[in-house]
């Protein structure tokens, strides 16, 4: 606060200015000043707005250098999801390896910057399809008292980046768009492992080999291709009950194709209704062959086998190949789930029940 005190001889011996008039020119003085102040102060205060968000945008281009060594580290396949996105205390599944240390800053924990009374962060969710990657970088000012955040800025960065084996071709047969290749998507384990909801996407590869994968596409247990979704599990079923799309693994826009998805296509390739409502081998004419590599669909799905629920891998490969379905059997649905399947040798279409805890591979459906 600026004082100004006047006295009364200096005004007194004064012939030139009367009271009025100093008084006039001291009140333009102090408004003059106190524009200059609070000048100043704009201009500190939007100085600081720039350093912090400077900060911030600093936190979030380092986000999106720990997504890239996460993806080089797990051959561009993305290792976080949306539930557990990557921040500066996770691996690269999103699960946090520093616990906060701060109750006030939980899921907020980042670098402390100073006299701990600044904390950034960065926060990566998983990308979607369009395979660019989003990162978000905050500053906090923390009040000295009590570590309550007082003030927070925050910038964005984004950056194109390759994502291992989404599908990027589609090709549309009557009403429907389906991708023209099975899904690699995971890091892969070997066949005698379990995939478990651990928030890492997993997959098998033939014969637990990776080349496999990248021709026949990635093999999943029915549990992990649905993500669990409602409490889905290669022994329970969903609840409630799954209605609409389900994305699982599929990529942002797309879904496992039901049961009733496979029949549409089937009656788009020419079988009647009648032979894609049965169950067994003989259904329709050639639409296996339609569907098989090289066939008029160009759907060019390949026999790539199966990994059987025990964790061995089908002996008779390459001369059958599976697709999951998103719905269960409905005779024993908590363990069963209507696949289709063709095999080497017939031009049908096989609709069947499989048990869940078995490998098969995906082929995603546009919404």
């Amino acid at each position: 606060m600026i004082k100004i005190s006047l006295k009364k001889k200096d005004y007194q011996k004064t012939t030139g200015f009367a009271l009025p008039t100093i008084l006039i020119v001291s009140i333009v003085m102090l408004t003059v000043l106190f524009a200059a102040v609070t000048s100043t102060a704009a201009v500190r205060s939007s100085l600081d707005s720039q350093y912090y968000d400077k900060i911030s945008q600093t936190a979030g281009e380092a986000g999106l250098v720990v997504a890239n060594v996460c993806l080089k580290a797990n051959s561009g396949v993305v290792t976080w999801s949306v539930g557990k996105p990557l921040k500066s205390n996770t691996n690269c599944a999103g699960i946090e390896f520093i616990p906060c240390s701060n109750s006030s800053l939980d899921d907020e924990c980042g670098v402390l910057i100073g006299s701990d009374n600044l904390v950034t962060n960065f926060t990566v969710p998983a990308p979607d399809n369009i395979k660019n990657l989003s990162s978000s970088g905050s500053t906090k000012l923390l009040r000295t008292s009590n570590s309550s955040v007082w003030r927070e800025y925050t910038q964005s960065s984004k950056l194109a980046i390759i994502i291992s084996n989404i599908p990027t071709d589609w090709l549309t047969i009557g009403t429907q768009t389906w991708a023209k290749a099975n899904l690699n998507v995971g890091n892969m384990i070997t066949g005698a492992t379990t995939q478990t909801n651990n928030g890492v996407l997993k997959k098998y590869c033939y014969n637990d080999t990776e080349a496999n994968c990248t021709t026949y596409g990635g093999l999943y247990q029915w549990g992990e291709a649905v993500q669990y979704l409602n409490g889905a599990s290669n022994t329970t079923s969903p609840s409630p009950a799954f209605s609409g799309n389900v994305q699982g693994i599929c990529p942002t826009g797309s879904h496992i194709p039901s049961d009733n998805d496979w029949k549409i296509l089937e009656v788009q390739l020419g079988m009647t209704q009648a032979q894609a409502d049965a169950i067994g081998s003989s259904r329709g004419t050639n639409q296996g062959t339609q569907l098989k590599s090289g066939g008029t669909s160009g759907l060019n799905v390949p026999l790539g086998g199966e990994r059987y629920g025990d964790g061995d891998f089908f002996v008779g490969w390459p001369s059958v190949g599976y697709l999951w379905s998103s719905s269960e059997w409905s005779t024993n649905p908590s363990v069963a789930v209507l696949v289709r399947y063709m095999i080497s040798d017939d031009g049908f279409v096989v609709r069947a029940p499989l048990n869940k805890d078995e490998g098969l591979p995906v082929r995603c459906l546009k919404n």
